[in-house]
């Protein structure tokens, strides 16, 4: 599943076309998501987390969720093969989206309310976030592993920054939150390395002889590049609070670097 900083730079190559512009045209798998569209104005474009938002002039939303599948292509032409879902045009260009799973309508009116926006933490890349608003939100039992995922306490971080950013903190990915001194820094760091990639096509988390790296992330029984222990893998997830079953996923760790506490 794509980062925030990738939906981040999603909108920030979009704008430029779309932002402001009257709809020429504009066509979906979905018909009727975009039904009287068309000659609307595209008055903004916003990112919550992992979810892109296109604010139109008549009173409503979409919102485009592409997962590990969807990809914006802008003035590139009809590519063959792939899924066309959502393709609008301005006097300025064309921005096409592929392959999507989630292209949804949202009244205007009702977007306090929407079911999966309004359960979302502060966006980890939002201008004025505060780490500390997300460790509020975090049960203090549950693993950093899983609180630096759950897009409820901050939206925006995925598996390769939350590896990365547990390394960077030296932090067990099963150490209970309670358990971590000043656990702001968690969240401060994720969104460090978020800023950091904006300019880049990929997620470049360190670089070492002009090549980019990634500490521990997939690097499953390889040495670590800081101490030369083999990279740990496990799995992380399964029912969390409130009955909501968290989505199992892989986590990589450095034993040495990252102690879990009493040697255990």
């Amino acid at each position: 599943m794509p980062e925030g900083d990738a939906i981040f730079k999603d909108a920030r190559r979009l704008r430029p076309v779309l932002e402001g512009q009257v709809v020429e045209g504009i066509t979906c798998r979905w018909p009727r998501v975009v039904q009287g569209l068309e000659g609307a104005v595209i008055e903004r474009l916003t990112t919550h987390g992992k979810n892109l938002v296109l604010h139109f002039s008549v009173g409503v939303i979409l919102r485009v969720h592409r997962q590990m599948s969807g990809s914006w292509r802008v003035d590139a032409g009809r590519i063959p093969g792939r899924d066309l879902r959502l393709s609008i045009r301005t006097s300025l260009g064309v921005a096409d989206l592929y392959d999507a799973p989630t292209v949804e309508r949202i009244d205007a009116r009702a977007l306090d309310a929407h079911p999966v926006l309004s359960a979302l933490g502060p966006d980890v890349l939002a201008e004025g976030f505060d780490p500390e608003e997300a460790v509020s939100r975090a049960p203090p039992e549950m693993p950093v592993g899983l609180a630096l995922l759950d897009q409820r306490v901050a939206a925006g971080l995925g598996n390769i920054y939350r590896a990365e950013t547990l390394f960077y903190e030296r932090q067990d990915p099963f150490m209970p939150l309670r358990e971590v001194r000043e656990p702001g820094r968690l969240w401060a760091r994720g969104r460090s390395l978020m800023l950091r990639n904006v300019a880049h096509d990929r997620i470049v988390i360190e670089t070492r002889e002009g090549h980019p790296i990634n500490w521990v992330y997939d690097r499953a029984r390889q040495p670590c590049l800081r101490c030369r222990t083999r990279i740990q893998a496990g799995r992380l997830g399964g029912m969390g609070r409130d009955g909501v079953e968290q989505l199992v996923r892989t986590v990589w760790w450095c034993p040495r670097c990252q102690p879990r506490p009493g040697g255990q």
